[in-house]
């Protein structure tokens, strides 16, 4: 009897102790259950985010099954969800950002690899200032950077240098130089020429900036012949490399010299890319400005 008694305790204390480790594990099966669902919900949140965002600033995104290669401009937000079930990892490697998520079990569930690159940039040049006023109020409600050239020695070189800074441009001296028409050389006031010495050209140079004011660069107005003629570029640029300018090639002829000798001397320099206004129709120098816009881009 008391066997009988013995027996029965000990089988319902088994089937107590088989009844809690069921329910532990049927517990511990239902959270694991739970952590799988929550992984996989803030993985599909991390991927629709990424999806959404604005692809206008960035220029590709290569998506694998769980991999993103993204291409992003260095200014560009990239905003991921929080997570709570997912371990995040960044990586940094010069332009390179590499994001790892892990899961509770320590197996990599998604990577996000991120180039960044400097966002394209367009300058935007206004030559010929110094005739008048008319047009500088008018510039003057462009809220955007834009610089400006100045030509020497007209009725308001200095005043529109001045009014356009007024505006927060930049400003810069449009250096007359001798091209092929020999009419409009002759007619051109402070005009550089291939036949002057070295010295005439450091005076005619100095008197052209000192009429349209403080400016810390220039370009060439006209110049085809001039800035054809390396010798002459060459003592003109070394002047100007002396002064602090920077100097913009205008790339008014095939043969232009002013770019490369700028380069080789180090003076800081850079080249007309596109012309917007070769003709005076409105859709035209529209139709110019997207070309740049691509060129910039591309």
């Amino acid at each position: 009897m008391e066997k009988k008694k013995i027996l029965l305790i000990v089988g319902t204390l088994l089937i107590i102790v088989l009844g809690m480790l069921y329910s532990s594990k049927s517990k511990e099966s239902k959270h694991r259950q739970y952590v799988v669902e929550q992984t996989e919900t803030e993985l599909k949140g991390i991927s629709e985010t990424l999806d959404k965002q604005d692809e206008n600033r960035w220029v590709s995104i290569e998506k694998g099954e769980d991999t993103y290669g993204i291409r992003a401009e260095r200014e560009a937000e990239i905003s991921l969800p929080e997570t709570d079930y997912l371990t995040k990892e960044v990586l940094k490697d010069g332009d390179m950002e590499t994001i790892i998520y892990v899961d509770d079990e320590g197996v990599e569930r998604k990577r996000i690899v991120i180039e960044y690159y400097d966002a394209p940039k367009l300058a935007i040049m206004i030559d010929d200032v110094g005739m008048n006023l008319g047009a500088a109020k008018y510039f003057g409600e462009i809220e955007e950077a834009l610089t400006f050239a100045t030509i020497p020695f007209l009725p308001q070189s200095r005043a529109g240098t001045e009014k356009l800074k007024e505006y927060g441009f930049e400003v810069i001296l449009h250096m007359p130089m001798a091209g092929s028409s020999d009419s409009l050389n002759g007619r051109t006031k402070g005009i550089l020429l291939p036949t002057m010495t070295k010295n005439e050209i450091y005076d005619v140079f100095d008197r052209a900036l000192e009429d349209v004011g403080s400016v810390d660069g220039f370009n060439n107005h006209m110049g085809s012949r001039f800035t054809s003629d390396g010798v002459k570029m060459r003592e003109l640029l070394n002047y100007a490399n002396k002064k602090e300018l920077y100097f913009i090639d205008s790339n008014t002829a095939i043969k232009n010299m002013g770019y490369p000798i700028s380069k080789e001397i180090g003076l800081p320099t850079f080249y007309c890319s596109h012309f917007l206004d070769n003709s005076r129709k409105m859709e035209d120098m529209k139709k110019e400005i997207r070309t740049a816009v691509k060129l910039a881009r591309t």
